[in-house]
């Protein structure tokens, strides 16, 4: 929320990314302490489901949050995954 300071859970490892700070415009609306956002994990909202806007981003802190997505999602793309599958060894496919 606007003007506190994020504290971590207890045994909660350090964030990731740098905080950014929100705004409530719905009066005694609140966010859990455990509340995070999870930004390499973006969701398509369609036009006609309902959704109850409880506050926005502050404009100060918006690039850093839309920076912060285009982080994770480059260290997504271009992380080196193995795939796990059978070895196939050169020469020895069946039938030759």
């Amino acid at each position: 929320m606007a003007g506190q300071k994020p504290r971590l859970l207890p045994d909660e490892p350090k964030l990731g990314r740098p905080t950014v700070r929100a705004r409530f415009h719905v009066p005694d609306e609140s966010l859990h302490a455990a509340s995070r956002v999870n930004y390499s994990k973006l969701v398509t909202v369609e036009h006609n489901v309902p959704v109850f806007i409880v506050g926005s981003v502050l404009d100060e802190d918006f690039e850093l949050m839309y920076n912060s997505v285009d982080a994770d999602w480059e260290q997504r793309t271009f992380r080196k995954r193995r795939r796990p599958g059978p070895e196939v060894q050169e020469g020895k496919a069946e039938g030759r």
